[in-house]
């Protein structure tokens, strides 16, 4: 014959009553004196929700696109002391002493390409009548930002007469035309010409 286990209130399982809520540990701890270990892993804190990383990743893609856009616009490239572009190589002042065509002239005896312009080449009646409008020039102040690079005997950069673009008078008086390839730092075909 096989002895029956005398039930005690150790020896008992607890149980869950219906319409009754289920104790949390603490509560079963207090209620019954018996000392429980909780198999629940305790709750990671979670530094970044879902909506904060979004915000974070708009964040980023903002800043570039400003910076895109500045770079763009040639905006933060200015120097606040002298006026003029961060990136030039040099600054050129002085008088235009020969224009050789609507897009050359030399400063100083030093020739210039003017960095964005395209005019129609001399041996065309349209070249000519550009080569004309810029001679009024000659004789008269210029200030020239080099950028640095040279096309065959001349430096390239982008010039000023009495404080207005060179490269938007002659494009506004003949038949000249911006020439995106060499507008190296953007200043005009963002500007005047449709994407």
């Amino acid at each position: 014959m096989t002895n029956k286990p005398t039930s005690s209130p150790w020896s008992r399982r607890p149980f869950r009553r219906s319409g009754k809520k289920k104790d949390t540990t603490a509560a079963f701890k207090r209620r019954t004196g018996v000392r429980v270990t909780s198999n629940a892993r305790p709750r990671r804190r979670r530094y970044f929700s879902p909506s904060s990383n979004l915000i974070v990743v708009i964040l980023i893609a903002s800043a570039f696109l400003f910076l895109n856009y500045m770079d763009e616009r040639g905006i933060g490239y200015t120097d606040p002391e002298t006026g003029f572009d961060k990136r030039a190589a040099s600054v050129l002042r002085g008088t235009i002493t020969h224009v050789r065509d609507g897009d050359t002239f030399e400063v100083n005896r030093i020739p210039i390409r003017i960095a964005v312009l395209d005019c129609p080449e001399n041996n065309t009646s349209e070249g000519k009548t550009a080569t004309r409008f810029a001679k009024q020039f000659k004789g008269k102040q210029a200030i020239c930002e080099l950028t640095g690079k040279k096309t065959y005997d001349r430096k390239v950069g982008y010039c000023a007469i009495d404080g207005k673009p060179f490269e938007e008078i002659m494009v506004e008086n003949t038949t000249c035309e911006y020439w995106c390839k060499y507008d190296v730092w953007n200043r005009f075909c963002s500007r005047f010409l449709p994407n």
